[in-house]
């Protein structure tokens, strides 16, 4: 599957509009495991050095959300935080790739801030919601220049996020 460049479509779901409105803490972890075992280019075509490939990434992903008792234009204040624990593996098949993983470390921490909209109720359910997010990706996550496959990006992000959710029937 090809993913559009430049759109975070991992760990979500229809649902990403809608967050808790009282105050309080939330704990959410996720688990994902994906498998590669080719490079595409640009146009979505494999790059024959990278036939045969065993790429293997485990990440647990730690969210922790704050939704303060302060309210901004109707909807909910709040903070969130991402930590990643990631394990890494390369093995190709194909000696001339040569892939270096970086076996299992801390990812790149993403915090910021957001404002949660109140739902729009018709019929006494839900039928739309929204959130905006502000995010800075901190590199501190495990990197060296060394090797092909980091769980750091090594360099610092800013990451502004909208998510809605519309549930029309």
């Amino acid at each position: 599957v090809t993913e559009p460049a430049g759109i975070n479509l991992g760990d979500t779901s229809f649902n990403d509009g809608f967050s808790r409105l009282s105050p309080g803490w939330v704990y959410q972890q996720y688990f994902q495991i994906s498998h590669f075992n080719a490079i595409t280019g640009a146009d979505g075509n494999v790059i024959p050095a990278s036939k045969n490939m065993n790429v293997n990434a485990i990440a647990s992903i730690n969210q922790l959300v704050y939704v303060t008792p302060y309210r901004l234009l109707g909807g909910s204040l709040g903070a969130t935080a991402l930590l990643p624990f990631v394990d890494l593996a390369a093995n190709p098949e194909n000696p001339s790739l040569n892939l270096k993983a970086n076996g299992f470390g801390i990812g790149d921490l993403t915090w910021g801030v957001f404002l949660q909209m109140p739902p729009i109720i018709s019929g006494g359910r839900p039928i739309f919601t929204d959130r905006f997010e502000f995010d800075v990706i901190s590199p501190i996550g495990k990197y060296n220049k060394n090797k092909d496959i980091n769980q750091s990006s090594g360099y610092w992000s800013i990451a502004p996020y909208y998510a809605f959710t519309i549930l029309p029937a």
